[in-house]
């Protein structure tokens, strides 16, 4: 499945931006680099995708009045509420 699934539903935004959003991010580069061959052709861009998901959860966490993003986010709740 392409729809990435939490344990936790609150987060911190600008971890999981920096930390997770950016590790998947830097996780399909190398594994769509064809130099580096780590999938022989079995790559097809699940990362990118899992990545696009999370990127759209976190949308409605920078929709505030003062246009600084929240430093919390719910991301069931947010994602369900908010059709991004």
């Amino acid at each position: 499945s392409t729809m990435m699934r939490f344990p936790y539903h609150l987060i911190v935004i600008i971890q999981c931006n920096i930390r997770v959003l950016g590790g998947l991010v830097s996780a399909h580069l190398l594994a769509s680099d064809s130099s580096k061959k780590l999938f022989q052709g079995a790559y097809k861009n699940q990362l990118l995708a899992l990545a696009e998901d999370l990127g759209k959860r976190f949308l409605p966490a920078f929709n505030t009045p003062t246009g600084l993003p929240y430093a919390w986010i719910n991301l069931k709740v947010l994602h369900r509420a908010f059709k991004v």
